[in-house]
């Protein structure tokens, strides 16, 4: 009973306020500022989407998808609300309340504001260009046999979810760490810190590096559906992680 009130009170707090609104909106400029002023490239939605997401300017998008809750813990404390919440519910339903809407709203706003940016893509340029040949990148990765099929936007919104579990693991990362810096416009940079840091240090193990979030890179998984498992699957030990280090460290300082 507890849980539950806490919970659709942190839904609450991270849905129903601008700053939502405005992430998926910035969410959609990071990903239009990503084209360099370009504009569409090759003719196609698809492939526009995929460059997009991969050049430099899309990490923006992650700051972004951080806005709607990664601060939580310090408007908390700062606020002197996590006080009041914690006369409610005890320190374990207070944290995995809040790193639950931190991740779901991470997810939530990356997907959004793709399906924006598509939709601006699409009233310019059709969905596929065939006489490029682009759409083969995409048959050959993740979900491939949708884009045979049509589904186009379908696989636009998986390509944006698996960027969303990227964002959401950044914005828990982002959260832990705002427990040690009380700045929030530090805090929501500190995804793209993090993002970097994956990137460097991944070691060489393909199942650790951040190319496992795309929907078109080299399959590991013979099945879509086992892709999505394991990204869930890693999303949630490092969350589980996380949620112990913050933990701790709120019952040092509360």
């Amino acid at each position: 009973m507890f849980f539950k009130s806490c919970i659709i009170t942190d839904i609450k707090r991270a849905f129903n306020r601008y700053e939502f609104f405005a992430a998926v909106a910035g969410v959609c400029m990071s990903l239009i500022f990503s084209l360099e002023h370009r504009g569409v490239r090759n003719g196609d939605t698809l492939f526009t989407l995929a460059m997009a997401s991969d050049l430099t300017g899309a990490l923006i998008a992650f700051v972004f998808c951080a806005v709607p809750f990664a601060a939580v813990f310090c408007e908390d404390l700062e606020n002197r609300y996590v006080y009041y919440q914690l006369s409610r519910v005890n320190k374990k339903i207070y944290v995995f309340s809040k790193l639950m809407v931190i991740y779901l709203s991470s997810v939530l706003t990356m997907i959004l504001g793709t399906a924006l940016f598509v939709g601006w893509c699409r009233i310019q340029v059709p969905w596929v260009n065939a006489g490029t040949g682009a759409d083969e990148i995409f048959l050959s990765g993740y979900y491939g046999k949708l884009v045979e099929q049509g589904h186009y936007f379908l696989y636009c919104i998986l390509l944006a979810m698996h960027r969303g579990f990227l964002a959401g693991i950044l914005s828990v990362a982002a959260a832990l760490l705002s427990l040690y810096i009380s700045n929030r416009v530090m805090v929501l940079v500190l995804p793209v810190c993090v993002y970097q840091i994956l990137v460097e240090f991944n070691m060489g193990n393909r199942f650790l590096a951040v190319s496992v979030f795309r929907t078109y890179s080299t399959r590991l998984f013979k099945y879509d559906w086992q892709c999505v498992i394991y990204l869930l699957m890693l999303s949630g030990i490092f969350v589980g992680i996380s949620g112990i280090l913050i933990y701790r460290r709120l019952v040092n300082r509360i």
